[in-house]
């Protein structure tokens, strides 16, 4: 039962008459880390959860009564299994809402470490954000309360959140060279393994082989050693009716796709890291990627020297003759013209679409000249989808030519033209207020709408200017269909 408080209410006598008539709207927010979750992932909220609401609800009563303020439980916001190297939670970021909202000014933590582990975007909450939203925040644990001037354990906060964010690093490291001692000893830490094997259900650090697609693969194989090309096995396997890869990945693990574009045919992408696999020759690769660090939820691709090889001969069923042939034959019909040869980003990477769903990619055709095509159409020829007619730079000019009139329409300013003196003297300030309305103005936002204006050539547009801009492309056949970032239309 809750008897003791390790805040002395009795420290907020000083406060009463200035608080006396504001009535404290409480957000009580819980927090347990993935790696807490597993220990009691039997059950919907854990233990320490439901532990941590019920001491923050037994405060809060005490130091209402205690104190003779007026206080309300607005909601309880729980993120069990989200880790606090980042801020990227569900409930976390709908109680963000509700204090934007004015629902909540009092939110109430057991500790500082339940608020985040991150002692940059901690502080930012805990110095900024609440004191510019008027918001109280109270971290029971660690008697911080940043309405109490008088409090010193306020001082202490910044130590105590670098000593949170310390012992998220030393967990991380633990974490990653327990990994790689297992990845050196031959045990399997992928979450899903690839096409072809599946996990051992009396060992999950070991694979074997999955005999349900074994011949699958043999298959494949088989027919591009043959001269197939990966098209024509596409559309053979598709006509064949065998599931894909991500459809098999599915109905075998918990493993849920969250593109909701999904088309479920074979590709030519998934067709060549079955080719290219060394695991079907009894050659198990691992620590192919790593994560940027313990903060960032982003993982980089490693050199091949720095790959984990262990040979698994049990796990082999492709000959190895037949794998170097097929290696061989890989590396022959590779294009060594690529939009990605100079580290830089198509144009348009990623923001166009077919009509059918599918993204467009651009190839070159005899005449030099690069065209739109539909992925689908690529992969599985006109059975099921119908090719894009328009050339690559005939859609970046009806693109710019779009974009100018649009911004020209929504930003109302008539006397728009392409000359920088004119711009920046008589228009910059109407084009600031405007995209305030509109696309929430900021320096590089201004910076691109000017360099919009003022392009001579439509070749000259860039990258940045684009992703500032337009959301989506979809095309259909020549028709263009464009969806702008505007706010308001």
């Amino acid at each position: 039962m809750y008897k003791t408080l390790p805040f002395n209410a009795y420290n907020y006598n000083h406060m009463l008459q200035q608080f006396k008539d504001v009535m404290w709207r409480i957000g009580i927010y819980a927090r347990l880390s993935k790696e807490d979750e597993k220990k009691y992932n039997d059950k919907k909220d854990s233990e320490s959860i439901q532990n941590q609401i019920n001491f923050l609800k037994a405060w809060a009563k005490d130091f209402a009564i205690t104190c003779g303020i007026k206080c309300i439980i607005y909601d309880i916001y729980i993120d069990d299994g989200y880790t606090g190297c980042n801020f990227n939670r569900p409930n976390f970021n709908r109680l963000i809402n509700d204090v934007e909202a004015k629902n909540v000014n009092l939110v109430l933590t057991k500790d500082l470490s339940r608020l985040g582990r991150d002692y940059i975007e901690t502080g930012y909450y805990v110095e900024k954000y609440f004191p510019i939203k008027n918001v109280r925040y109270v971290a029971v644990g660690d008697n911080i309360d940043t309405f109490d001037e008088t409090n010193a354990n306020n001082d202490m906060t910044p130590f105590k959140s670098v000593m949170n964010d310390m012992y998220a690093k030393d967990i991380s490291k633990k974490v990653r060279t327990a990994m790689l001692t297992k990845m050196i000893n031959g045990e399997s830490v992928k979450a899903h393994v690839e096409y072809g094997f599946k996990k051992d259900p009396n060992n999950k650090n070991n694979i074997i082989i999955d005999e349900e697609v074994m011949h699958i693969v043999i298959k494949i194989f088989d027919l591009f050693y043959s001269g197939w090309s990966k098209s024509q096995i596409c559309r053979y396997l598709d006509e064949t009716g065998i599931e894909t890869p991500m459809a098999h990945k599915e109905k075998t693990t918990n493993y849920r796709n969250p593109h909701d574009r999904c088309t479920y045919r074979w590709s030519v992408a998934s067709l060549t890291e079955i080719l290219k696999n060394k695991s079907y020759i009894g050659l198990f690769v691992q620590n192919k990627t790593k994560k940027i660090n313990y903060k960032v939820n982003k993982t980089v691709y490693l050199n091949e020297e720095f790959n984990i090889v262990t040979k698994k001969k049990e796990i082999a069923y492709i000959d190895e003759d037949v794998f170097k042939v097929v290696s061989e034959k890989l590396k022959n019909k590779s294009n060594n013209w690529n939009y990605t040869a100079n580290a830089v980003p198509h144009l348009l990477r990623g923001l166009v679409f077919c009509s059918c769903g599918a993204k467009v990619g651009f190839n070159k055709n005899h005449g030099k000249h690069f065209r739109c095509i539909c992925m689908s159409y690529k992969r599985t020829g006109g059975k099921y989808h119908s090719n894009i007619h328009i050339l690559e730079d005939e859609l970046i000019k009806e693109l710019v030519t779009r974009l100018r009139k649009k911004l020209q329409d929504v930003l109302n300013t008539k006397d728009i033209n392409y000359k920088p003196s004119k711009i920046i003297t008589d228009n910059l300030k109407h084009i600031k207020k405007k995209l305030e309305e509109t696309v929430c103005s900021t320096p590089e936002i201004e910076e691109a709408v000017k360099e919009l204006m003022e392009l001579k050539d439509d070749k000259e547009v860039n990258r940045s200017i684009i992703e500032k801009f337009i959301e989506r492309i979809v095309l259909d056949d020549r028709e263009i269909d464009i969806k702008y970032k505007f706010r308001k239309e």
